[in-house]
């Protein structure tokens, strides 16, 4: 006899009444393998067709941005001609007003000369007419002309100042006019830039990626309906003749008993079909995933060659040659444990064994504040994205926030039960992690400073956390502890993601990727691993140290790796590659922290001598080399 639909999907005896799921409290909807399987295919199909609206959308947009942009490029081109117009004009009037000027400040000239000359005249003749009367008629005279020239004279005093204000407001115009020349060659270059290596290039890219998708989409569409048609029959229905069944029986064949007798085998022939839709479906999810992922990773190449490009034309290249670094600095009166850089790479904050941390300037050396508060030493120190903050982590269980400005206390965690090897912030400062001796981690909220969660790694008696960070993109947490393993965590719901395993001792140090998909750990073992986020397996094995590599820290800039070993070197290297490119010698005891400045352009190192040193990540180009 056929099943329907109806009887395979009708409720047992006792089952909850179908609803909802509201969260605690709330009554759940039992389901059997086959309704989450159709489940699963509904959302999915709906998540392929959300997929190809957005990459519709997103080429329409695209289309009107250029239109767009086209337009204010010609707007601007406008009125840059408009603005070179009125700088012609303006620039006529200040030759005219200047020429003005000049043959107004020539006649004055000669008419200053005349009136001090008749003023002389004038003089004289007064003097000797009560002498010689004849001379009143040349004293008249002398006094008219007097009057003329001082007349003319005043009257070219008033034509000076016209040209002059005439010279002021053409000099005005002329340098409104160049403002607004640069302002709009500066949007219609924007624009134009824009244009050719954003927008018509990611136009292109989106193209290609649509036509790609509604390929994979064509597919999947079809793959799914037949799934969820099988998923509708039986064996004793048209599930015999279902394209996935058939497919995925990889040179096995159906047999006639089970052709003859389908009542005997739709028991087990039903569940195998539910098991192989799970395996069609997930590859399925998988191959469009992973097709998301590519789109992904192209935006952000893009973006990044944009932004790249965007700061030289904005704020031109960086510096070919920084200033030489500082000297050594020195003032901590135990080991340095733990540096790192600020945002902006002006200050470097350490944190010691002298049970203090301290603030430095970058570029000189100098120090410029003390966090006296703890009562054990400081073990781990951070930034927090906007270089206002610092977290500290201490042996004495405690972790503080500080204010860097105000060298002042702003929170005080507690909550560990033993000493707190490992704080950082993630990417948008809002959480602070910490991991401890006590074999927990904590995810803390950086405002209030309550605990979010609480992450137990079953580490056994005496399990540590050395090493906890948050990857660069802020989606995932690593651990590395004396389980010799590195762990990928979920920052949302603190569920262990993947167990990263190939070291052969204790993972003392992690850094991550700027984009979270890669990770670095240095071992007990002496040896650095990068790994594959996404695969879990491991991409390079750097070998080099001599002895435990205490510190890691992955370039945001390029695909650099600096670690510091107890062998009392640094060592840089090419993640791509593996290979060293530099060794850094320098400090006279064991290096216990690096951590790069966030251009990559230099790294900053602490050591068990107690002095903190900055390197340059590349040699200095000598003066004269191209």
């Amino acid at each position: 006899m056929e099943h329907t639909t109806s009887d395979k999907q009708a409720s047992t005896p006792g089952e909850p009444t179908p609803g909802p799921w509201h969260g605690q409290g709330a009554v759940r909807t039992s389901r059997t393998r086959r309704q989450r399987l159709l489940d699963t295919i509904n959302k999915f199909s709906t998540e392929v067709l959300e997929t190809m609206a957005e990459l519709n959308r997103g080429a329409m947009d695209i289309v009107d941005e250029c239109t767009t942009n086209r337009a204010e490029a010609e707007a601007a081109s406008t009125a840059a001609k408009s603005a070179e117009s009125r700088l012609k004009k303006a620039t006529d009037s200040v030759k005219t007003a200047e020429v003005g000027r000049t043959r107004f400040g020539q006649e004055r000239d000669r008419l200053t000369g005349k009136v001090q000359s008749l003023t002389a005249q004038l003089n004289e003749l007064e003097t000797t007419v009560t002498q010689e009367p004849v001379h009143s008629v040349e004293l008249q005279i002398a006094t008219s002309n007097l009057k003329r020239a001082q007349g003319a004279l005043e009257e070219t005093e008033g034509s000076i100042s016209k040209a002059d204000s005439a010279y002021q407001k053409g000099c005005q115009d002329v340098e409104q006019a160049t403002a607004e020349i640069e302002k709009w060659g500066r949007i219609e270059q924007g624009k134009d830039r824009e244009l050719k290596e954003w927008l018509s290039p990611e136009s292109e890219r989106l193209s290609k990626e649509l036509e790609s998708f509604k390929t994979l989409q064509g597919t999947l569409s079809t793959n799914l309906d037949v799934m969820r048609q099988g998923l509708k029959d039986s064996w004793e229905g048209k599930l015999g003749d279902n394209s996935i069944f058939l497919e995925r029986l990889s040179g096995y064949a159906v047999g006639p008993k089970m052709v003859a007798h389908p009542g005997n085998w739709a028991p087990v022939i039903d569940p195998f079909y539910e098991s192989q839709v799970t395996l069609a479906l997930s590859q399925d999810m998988a191959k469009f995933h992973s097709a998301v992922l590519q789109r992904l990773k192209a935006q952000e190449d893009s973006a990044r060659r944009e932004w790249k490009k965007g700061v030289q034309d904005i704020f031109g290249p960086l510096p070919n040659v920084l200033p030489p670094p500082p000297p050594p600095m020195t003032g901590h009166s135990g080991s340095v444990n733990s540096v790192a850089f600020s945002w902006d790479g002006t200050k470097i904050v350490s944190g010691s064994q002298d049970k203090t941390a301290r603030v430095w300037d970058a570029l000189t050396g100098e120090p410029q504040a003390v966090f006296v508060e703890h009562t054990a030493p400081i073990t781990s120190v951070a930034f927090s994205p906007d270089g206002k903050d610092i977290v500290l982590g201490s042996s004495d269980t405690r972790i503080t926030v500080w204010d860097v400005l105000g060298v002042r206390i702003k929170r005080v965690f507690k909550g560990h039960t033993g000493g707190v090897w490992s704080v950082d912030f993630s990417a948008d400062g809002s959480q602070i992690v910490s991991g401890s001796h006590d074999g927990t981690m904590r995810i803390w909220d950086a405002l209030t400073g309550k605990v979010q969660r609480v992450l137990d790694g079953d580490l056994g008696p005496g399990g540590a956390f050395y090493s906890v960070i948050f990857s660069g993109d802020g989606s995932r947490l690593f651990s590395g502890s004396n389980e010799k393993s590195v762990r990928v965590w979920d920052a949302l719901t603190g569920e262990v993601r993947a167990v990263l395993e190939g070291h052969t001792s204790s993972v003392l140090s992690l850094a991550s990727s700027s984009d979270g998909l890669q990770v670095v750990s240095g071992s007990s073992d002496k040896t650095v691993r990068v790994w594959d986020v996404l695969t879990g397996k491991v991409l390079r094995v750097l070998e080099g140290h001599s002895d435990y590599v205490w510190s890691v820290s992955f370039s945001r800039v390029g695909s650099w790796i600096c670690s510091g070993s107890a062998d009392k070197t640094l060592r840089v290297w090419d993640a791509s590659t593996g290979a060293a490119q530099r060794v850094l010698e320098g400090h006279s005891d064991t290096i216990r922290a690096v951590a790069f400045s966030r251009d990559g352009r230099r790294i900053v190192s602490g050591s068990y001598d107690k002095t903190l040193r900055v390197w340059d990540t590349t040699p200095p180009t000598p003066r004269g080399s191209s």
